[in-house]
Parts: C-alpha cells; structure tokens; sequence
C-alpha cells in the first residue's frame, strides 16, 4: 500500500499568514490605542491653561499623539488586507457649525451682512455641511435681492442674529428691509414655502421648499413674518447640540481602563452629568439594575461579556461604543442587531470634544425618535 504525504497549498499558507498578521496588527492597534486615549484627553485639559508653557505642552503632546497614530495607521495598511467586510456599526454622524457655515456663505456671496456672532459658538447642529450651506443661502440670497431694492444705507444689507428659544435649540434669524412679504386679501401671508413660489413672474423661486424639507429631517422649522413698516424676516430652527443637553442626564462608563473610565467620569460630571463607572458588563448590569441611565459609553473588548453584547441587553439605552480598535467591530451578536436605539463607534484615542459631541447626539436623538 503506498503512503502519499500532502503538499501544503502554498494558498493556505498565505492565507493563514495573512489571518496571523491581522490579528497581530490588530492586537498591537489596540494595545497601544488604549493608553493613548487616556493621554489625548489630559493633554487637551493642559492646552486650555492660562499658562502658556503649560497650553503648548498640551499641543505638543497632541502633535506626538497624532504621529503615533499616522504611524499606526501606516504599519496596519502594510500589514493588513484592506478588502476586509464593511463594518455594520457607524461611527458618530457629522455635525455642522452653523455660525462657521453662516460666515462663510455671507463671504461667498459677497454680502455684507450686519449683526452680532452667537453667544454660545461653536453652534453643531445635526446637519451635513453642503445642506445647511444650501438654506442657509437660500435665505441670505433673498435677503440680500429684497434689500437691494431700497436705497443703500444702513439697512440695506440683511441682519443676521442667533437666539436661543429652548434648551437644546438655536434659531437664525435673518432680516432684510426691503418690500413686505405678500399677503391674501385678508391679511394673511402666503404659504411662501410651495415649490417654486416666486413673488416675481418667469423667477426660478424663492428656494424655501427645499429649505423647508431639509429642516423636517432633524426636527427643524422655518417661520416667517412682516416687520412693521416695512421688511422681512426669516427664521430657522434647529436642534442645538449644546453640551447643556448633558446636565441632568445618568451615565454609565464601562471600561477595564481605570484611567480613561475616570477621566470620563471627570468630564460628565463636570457639565452636571450623574456618572456611573463599571469595569465590566456583570457590573454595568448589575448597576442598571438599581437605576435607569440615559446613555450607555462601553469599551468594546471588555473581559467577559463584550460591550456589543451589553448594550444589546440595555437597549433602548443609545450607546457609545469605544474601542482600541481603528474600525468598528465587522461581527456584532444578534441581541445588538435588533437593537431599536441608536448605537456609535468612535475608536480611541479621541478628544474631550469628540466624545462629547457623541453623547450630545445620542441624547438628542432618543427623545427625538420618541416624538
């Protein structure tokens, strides 16, 4: 009888490097994502020092972070296959300056537009750039050609203002002075926000239509009104992801990273937030078990029960899922799929104000959803 011996498959064994090397990469990833999260947010408190030698540290030490990470970045492309599954996990959606947004369309239309900057900036609202720039000049645009029809002067160019009308809403309030806004024959003003109304014949329209239907998406509203005597102004808004929205809310950190579970803590607290700390989910459980929360933040490989795993037994709480990992987890448990509240990924390190602003955005999105 004759014995063979099976040659390996030199495809396997590639394979099988390859799947080797992954892992190690992402272990390495992850093991030195870690500390560095604890790093990148101490040095951001030392760069808002009074004392200049202490703020340039904190810049320093910023700059260090942000090489370790290109160089991270740089060896896991090396090492790894980057056709890997698309993540199911999303991170934190974009938010938007409205002041910042509001400035520069008032330079690219070359206005000249009066009025003081918000009291409360940066003003992130829930919106992609290109639509708030977009409504934003929709009303700029008809300010300024309603402006230009009186003589130049003082009020001939529009007046932009911010206003703060509700916890957790900004409104921007744009005026011209130039002809009333048309009315029926009793007095009340026409719907202007139909689509291509025009209050001139052959005009392409005022544009508030779409501007009205970008604001539906997240809750926003449009009004409009006559002034006395003569002009017209235009007001939007929006929900405002002002750290304000914190004070009051129940925070549960799980992290087995006693330093970066404290520092969170720390910040929370310090904006009225009630923290609670867990270094495991048994733990978080266990505590949630006493009290309600509003937003759960959980490292992702916690020992144990994974944090996708916990936040899908706590939902609906919205969670925040963090990790020392540089892309979201691509194989998330089933209890997390069906989950009904919103979920984010942010991959450590990150900032004071990237972590913040997540939790902002959870917070608004739960009751907004419920409405």
């Amino acid at each position: 009888m004759r014995h063979t011996t099976r040659r390996p498959n030199p495809v396997d064994e590639d394979t099988e490097l390859l799947a080797a090397l992954t892992r190690l990469s992402a272990r390495l990833a992850h093991e030195i994502r870690n500390p560095l999260a604890s790093i990148k947010l101490q040095a951001g408190l030392l760069t808002r020092s009074v004392d200049t030698e202490t703020a340039r540290a904190g810049e320093i030490i910023l700059m260090e972070v942000d090489a370790m990470l290109s160089v991270l970045s740089s060896l896991r492309g090396e090492l790894v296959d980057t056709d890997l599954p698309t993540p199911t996990l999303a991170g934190p959606p974009p938010w938007t300056d409205l002041a910042e947004v509001t400035a520069a369309v008032i330079t690219s239309l070359g206005l000249s537009a009066s009025g003081s900057p918000p009291a409360d900036a940066p003003v992130f609202v829930p919106l992609l750039r290109k639509p708030l720039e977009d409504l934003v000049a929709a009303l700029l645009e008809n300010a300024a050609e309603a402006a230009s029809e009186i003589k130049p002067g003082p009020k001939s160019s529009p007046l932009v203002e911010y206003s703060y009308p509700s916890t957790g809403r900004v409104a921007l309030t744009v005026t011209d002075y130039g002809p009333d806004l048309p009315c029926g024959p009793t007095g009340e003003l026409l719907d202007l926000t139909k689509p291509f109304f025009s209050t001139k014949p052959g005009h392409r329209g005022l544009g508030l239509f779409r501007v009205r239907c970008t604001l539906a998406t997240v809750g926003g509203i449009l009004t409009y009104r006559n002034l006395p005597g003569h002009g017209a102004a235009f007001q939007i808004e929006l929900p405002h992801l002002a750290p304000s929205l914190v004070t009051g809310a129940r925070i549960l950190v799980v992290d087995d990273e006693p330093t970066l579970r404290r520092l969170l803590a720390r910040q929370f607290e310090a904006l009225g937030a009630t923290v609670f700390q867990a270094d495991k989910a048994e733990e978080a459980l266990a505590a949630t078990g006493r009290q309600s929360i509003d937003v759960l933040i959980t490292d992702v490989g916690l020992p144990g029960l994974d944090g996708a795993s916990l936040a899908g037994r706590l939902d609906p709480v919205p969670a925040l899922l963090i990790s020392g990992s540089d892309a979201p987890p691509t194989h998330l448990p089933s209890s997390f799929l069906g989950r009904e509240a919103a979920s984010l990924f942010l991959a450590k390190p990150f900032s004071q104000e990237e972590i913040l602003r997540a939790v902002l955005y959870l917070l608004w999105d739960a009751p907004a959803k419920k409405k």
